[in-house]
C-alpha cells in the first residue's frame, strides 16, 4: 500500500524508463519532451482514499525525462495493489514504459479506467531450457493466443489465455513444430472507437481513422497504435493482474517443450528508435523471447544489426535490404504462397516459378514460405471458396484482397458430396507438401493442419467468435490431415531437407559429381520451362529423397533417376493414393496419379 506519511521523494536518475526498483525505493520514469511539469498520480486499490499526487518540476528533470525515486517505505511490497498515471495540463496519460496494464481485463468489453500497474516480482526461470533453433531446423507455427483455445471444443481449463497455450504445448510438440510466432501479445486497446491513453505526441498515435466506425468494434488480432508495448495483454490471462507472470510460465513451458517463442511487434510509425530498441530488448531480457516479426516500415534492419544486446534474437519482416546480413534476418511474404496455391491449381507458368525459388538468396538472408497467413484465406477456405465472404465485417465487401487464388471444386463452401471433399483434402496436403519440401523455414497457419475454416472470411480482423476461433472437433474429423502433416515434418527433421544448399547444373552427369539438388521433368535431367510446364521432379541427393510433382490433369509416368547402381526408390507419402512403380530394363518408373504429389525416399537393393 502506499504509506503517505512515509512518502519520501527525491530526483532519479532518469533511466531506466518506466519503473525500475532497487534497495533505495521505486524509480518513475517517463520521457515528455512537450511539457514544463507533470504530475505522477499514485492509486491504492485497497483503500477508498484520494490518489497520491506528486508534482513533479525541473528539479526532476533530466533532459526530456521526468524522474523520481520514491522511498521504499513509501511503498510497500504489495505493490500488486497500486497503480499509477501521469498527468499532463489535466489530461492523464498512461506509461508508454508501463510493464502491466489494469483496466482492459475482459476482452472485447469496456472496462473500469485503465491504469498502470507494476511489474517488478522476480521470475524463478529454474529449469528453463532455451531450444536455439536456427532457422533451417525451424517449423513455424502462426497463432493467436486467445484464438488457439478459446472455443469450447478446445479442452483447455484456461480458454483463450497464455495458460491456455501453455496447456496445449503436448499438441505441438506433438505435431511437430519447434516455433511458434503469436498475434500481437501486448497489451492493445481492442475497442476501436476508444480514446488513446498512450496519446503522447513523441511516443504513440491513436488507432488509425480508417478502421473506425460510428459502432463499436473489436481489432481481434490487435494491429492498433493505441498499445502498450511493454506489458504482456492483461485479458489473455486466466486470472485476473496474472498475465506477467502466466506469459513468463507460457515461454518456459514452451521451451522446455523445444519450441521457440516468437512476438509480432507492430509499431506506430512515430515511435523513437530507442524506445524500440528498448522494447525489444525488454521482451528478450524479462520474457526469453527468441525473435520478433517487426514491420520494416517503422524498423529498419540497420537498427536491429547495430545493438549488440540482440545479436541472438531473430528477426522476421517484408523486403529486407538485403545487405551485410548475418543469418538472423528472415524475408516475409505472400510471394511463395500465391505460387504454391496457383501450382496446384494446375495454372501455367508455376512448376517453373517453384523450382526458380525452391532455394532462398544466399545472401545471408533466410525465408519464411507459408502457404496462408491471417491476411487472406485459411488453407481449407481456399480449397472451398472462389470468393470472399466478409459479410460480417460491416463493410460492404469491400475490405480483403479480392485475389485469392482459390476454387471450390463444385460447391461454395461445406460440401456434402465426398469426392469434393476428397479432393479438398488433397489440395490441402499438395500444398503443406510443396510447403514443408523447400529449402526455406515453413510456417503453418494455425488450424491449417486439421483443415480449419473462417466460413470464407478472408479478412477477419474484426471477428472474436468462433469464425476466428480453432474448432478443435475439427481435428477429430480431419485427423488424415493432422496425420500427414505430423508425417511431413517429421519427415524434413530426418532427413534435414533445409539444410542442403548446393544447387548442382540440372543437365550434369549423375554418376560422380552428383547436385544436392537437381531438378527434372517426366524424364530425369531434363527439366521442361515451358509455361504449360505442370510436372516437376526433385531430387535431393544429399538426403536421398525425391519428390514427383504432377499438377496436369491427368496421370503421367516419371522415370526416376539412379542415384547410384546399388540403390533403388521406395514411395514414402503420397497425396492421394500410394504410386505404382514398375521396372523397366532396370530403371524404375512410377506412375504420378492427376493432381498428386508423392515422395520417395533411397534404399538399398535386395
Amino acid at each position: 500500500m502506499i504509506k503517505t506519511d512515509e512518502l519520501e521523494i527525491k530526483a532519479g536518475r532518469g533511466f531506466p524508463l518506466g519503473v525500475s526498483a532497487d534497495e533505495n525505493g521505486v524509480q518513475f520514469s517517463v520521457a515528455l519532451a512537450f511539457a514544463d511539469t507533470c504530475t505522477l498520480i499514485l492509486y491504492d486499490k485497497l483503500k477508498k482514499t484520494e490518489p497520491v499526487c506528486v508534482k513533479l518540476d525541473e528539479t526532476y528533470k533530466v533532459g526530456d525525462i521526468f524522474s523520481c525515486i520514491i522511498s521504499a517505505d513509501g511503498i510497500r511490497e504489495s505493490r500488486l495493489d497500486c497503480e499509477y498515471m501521469y498527468e499532463v495540463n489535466g489530461r492523464l496519460y498512461a506509461d508508454p514504459y508501463a510493464g502491466l496494464i489494469r483496466g482492459r481485463d475482459s476482452f472485447g468489453k469496456k472496462g473500469k479506467e485503465l491504469r498502470c500497474g507494476f511489474a517488478l516480482d522476480k521470475y524463478d526461470w529454474t529449469g528453463e531450457k532455451r531450444p536455439r533453433i536456427s532457422y533451417d531446423e525451424m517449423i513455424l507455427y502462426r497463432m493467436h493466443v486467445r484464438g488457439f483455445t478459446k472455443h469450447k471444443s478446445s479442452g483447455t481449463a484456461n480458454r483463450g489465455t497464455f495458460a491456455g497455450v501453455s496447456e496445449k504445448a503436448g499438441y505441438l510438440k506433438e505435431l511437430g513444430v519447434n516455433a511458434v510466432l503469436l498475434l500481437p501479445a501486448y497489451d492493445f486497446n481492442e475497442i476501436m472507437d476508444d480514446a488513446d491513453a498512450f496519446g503522447m505526441p513523441e511516443h504513440i498515435p491513436g488507432t488509425d481513422a480508417d478502421i473506425r466506425t460510428s459502432d463499436i468494434k473489436v481489432n481481434y488480432w490487435g494491429y492498433t497504435g493505441d498499445c502498450a508495448y511493454f506489458a504482456p495483454k492483461a485479458s489473455y490471462a486466466a486470472s485476473p493482474g496474472s498475465c506477467v507472470r502466466e506469459f513468463k510460465d507460457m515461454v518456459k513451458v514452451l521451451h522446455s517443450a523445444g519450441i521457440e517463442v516468437l512476438l509480432d511487434m507492430h509499431f506506430a510509425k512515430d515511435m523513437g528508435y530507442g524506445m524500440i530498441l528498448d522494447c525489444l530488448r525488454h521482451w528478450v531480457y524479462e520474457y526469453h523471447i527468441d525473435g520478433f516479426k517487426i514491420n520494416s516500415d517503422v524498423v529498419s534492419e540497420e537498427l536491429v544489426k547495430s545493438d549488440d544486446t540482440l545479436k541472438s534474437v531473430k528477426f522476421i519482416s517484408c523486403y529486407w535490404k538485403r545487405e551485410n546480413l548475418d543469418g538472423r534476418l528472415a524475408d516475409y511474404n505472400d510471394g511463395r504462397m500465391i505460387n504454391i496455391r496457383r501450382f496446384i491449381l494446375g495454372e501455367e507458368g508455376q512448376a517453373s516459378e517453384y523450382a526458380a525459388n525452391y532455394e532462398p538468396a544466399h545472401d545471408g538472408c533466410k525465408s519464411i514460405w507459408y502457404a496462408a497467413d491471417i491476411n487472406g484465406f485459411t488453407l481449407m477456405d481456399s480449397v472451398s471458396y472462389e470468393r470472399k465472404h466478409n459479410e460480417a465485417n460491416g463493410e460492404n465487401g469491400l475490405d480483403g484482397t479480392d485475389y485469392n487464388y482459390s476454387s471450390n471444386y463444385g460447391t461454395e463452401g461445406t460440401a456434402r458430396k465426398k469426392s469434393i471433399n476428397e479432393m479438398r483434402r488433397k489440395q490441402i496436403k499438395n500444398a503443406l507438401t510443396l510447403l514443408m519440401i523447400s529449402q526455406a523455414t515453413p510456417m503453418i497457419l494455425a488450424g491449417d493442419e486439421f483443415g480449419n475454416s473462417q466460413k470464407g472470411n478472408n479478412n477477419a480482423y474484426c471477428q472474436d467468435n468462433a469464425v476466428s476461433w480453432l474448432d478443435w472437433e475439427l481435428l477429430r474429423k480431419n485427423s488424415g490431415i493432422f496425420e500427414y502433416v505430423k508425417s511431413l515434418i517429421q519427415m524434413r527433421k530426418e532427413y534435414i531437407i533445409g539444410k542442403r544448399a548446393k544447387r548442382g547444373n540440372t543437365a550434369a552427369e549423375n554418376n560422380n559429381d552428383m547436385p544436392e539438388i537437381s531438378f527434372h521433368g517426366v524424364l530425369p535431367w531434363i527439366f521442361d520451362y515451358a509455361p504449360y510446364s505442370r510436372t516437376l521432379g526433385i531430387m535431393l541427393s544429399g538426403c536421398g529423397l525425391y519428390i514427383a510433382i504432377n499438377m496436369n490433369r491427368c496421370d503421367e509416368t516419371f522415370q526416376l533417376p539412379i542415384l547410384s547402381n546399388d540403390t533403388k526408390w521406395e514411395e514414402m507419402l503420397w497425396t492421394e493414393k500410394k504410386p505404382e512403380i514398375k521396372w523397366e530394363r532396370g530403371i524404375q518408373k512410377s506412375v504420378i496419379y492427376a493432381g498428386t504429389v508423392a515422395i520417395y525416399k533411397s534404399a538399398a537393393k535386395d
